[in-house]
């Protein structure tokens, strides 16, 4: 868009360079704002607005993608599915015993209806993380032999 000189007699001008060296991009751009898609004002630098630097939403941040890494998948617990029920409900037992002031008897009595509920658990390839929580949460010292045994 081409305008008429000033009032002196100048030559015609643009908008753009009406507007000045500090606002950059296309002028047919529209940022909303109406200054060809960068409202940066003259002496900002790139990423900072007129109304100052923006600020990335709570919880999130900048990394490099060497700084991202993931679980190995044979270290993940199914979240959905056998093992998770089996936890579930060993958590159940654990704070019954807790509440009731169970014996390590009472456990083993509880335990023989749980394996009746989950048929070949023993065999599962997650046992080993459904043994180790009964190693870290039950309330009494279990033997190797008894969570070998603990499945059968």
């Amino acid at each position: 868009m081409v305008y008429s000189g000033d009032e002196r007699g100048g030559s015609p001008r643009t908008l753009k360079e009406l507007l000045g060296a500090g606002v950059s991009g296309d002028v047919g751009a529209d940022d909303g704002l109406g200054f060809g898609g960068n409202a940066s004002a003259p002496g900002l630098d790139s990423g900072e607005s007129l109304m100052g630097k923006s600020k990335m939403p709570e919880g999130m941040e900048r990394m490099s993608s060497a700084d991202i890494a993931f679980a190995d998948a044979g270290e993940a617990v199914e979240e959905n599915g056998l093992i998770a029920d089996v936890l579930a409900e060993l958590k159940e037992l654990f704070a019954g015993l807790a509440r009731e002031d169970g014996s390590k008897l009472d456990f083993f009595r509880l335990i023989a209806g749980l394996k009746e509920n989950y048929p070949g658990i023993g065999s599962h390839t997650g046992i080993a993380v459904v043994n180790a929580y009964v190693v870290d949460h039950a309330p009494f010292l279990i033997s190797l032999s008894e969570l070998d045994s603990l499945w059968d």
